[in-house]
């Protein structure tokens, strides 16, 4: 079974349709963890609304009160009580079939898998058109692609990441104290990654808000993407740790900053 947490902070315009994506799964075996953190515009009320045209669904609303997308996913993370756990943002689109691919990518190791082959993440792919459209084939092509050639990094988003729960808190859970910085989506996965398998598949995918247009200001430089890309796996501390921290650091990049909206 899997837990969905989805943290959200005044998210009224795009909380609706994402719930109904999740409403709409074919694979009922999940269960909802809706975390607000501290939204003054009614999303609360909009989510539970929401939730009960799906009243099949188990759903659990809670309230963090602490700013940030970190600690509210960690809140969430502590009342997971199933074996695996994904994170949803509240401005992406989700297939019908999406909860159906991650159970079935989780167990596609095969019972009794040596723990260093067991699948301990599923990435889905984020695509901005339709399945059917030849920017979307030619986006599912290149991330797989990416993923093979170069496994030891990230090529996914916190939108669309699963991991197996005792995994994922065994490695320090969605808040590490050593990285309070962005990009804690790619951070995660470096700590992931070393205790099995994570996959990729064409089929598994799902489509994030394309609001957000400019995200200079809460990214990554090129040059620090190419340092990344390039960085051999044994390394990929380093590149975190010593390398991009420094760097973010110096930028005032850290996560508090996600709340500002300015980009």
């Amino acid at each position: 079974m899997l837990s969905i947490v989805i943290p959200y902070y005044n998210e009224r315009d795009y909380l609706p349709a994402t719930l109904h994506s999740l409403g709409r799964q074919t694979n009922r075996n999940f269960q909802l963890i809706l975390v607000d953190n501290a939204s003054d515009d009614g999303s609360g009320d909009i989510a539970r609304a929401v939730m009960a045209d799906y009243p099949d669904i188990e759903t659990q609303f809670l309230h963090n009160a602490v700013p940030g997308q970190l600690p509210t996913l960690e809140h969430g993370l502590s009342r997971v009580t199933t074996p695996y756990v994904a994170s949803c943002d509240a401005d992406t689109l989700y297939p019908p079939h999406y909860v159906g691919r991650c159970l079935d990518l989780f167990a596609s190791a095969g019972d009794g898998a040596k723990p260093d082959n067991r699948v301990v993440g599923v990435m889905a792919i984020d695509l901005y058109a339709p399945v059917e459209h030849a920017a979307s084939r030619r986006r599912i092509a290149k991330i797989i692609q990416k993923s093979q050639i170069f496994s030891s990094q990230c090529h996914s988003g916190g939108y669309a990441q699963a991991y197996c729960t005792e995994v994922l808190r065994a490695v320090g859970g969605f808040e590490s104290a050593g990285w309070p910085y962005l990009l804690y989506d790619h951070e995660l996965y470096e700590r992931v990654r070393r205790q099995g398998q994570i996959r990729y598949c064409a089929s598994h995918y799902c489509f994030p808000s394309d609001r957000r247009v400019d995200r200079k200001s809460v990214g990554w430089t090129w040059a620090e993407r190419t340092v990344y890309r390039f960085t051999p796996s044994a390394g990929k501390g380093w590149f975190f740790y010593q390398f991009l921290a420094k760097r973010f650091a110096r930028r005032g990049l850290i996560q508090a900053k996600l709340r500002d909206r300015d980009f």
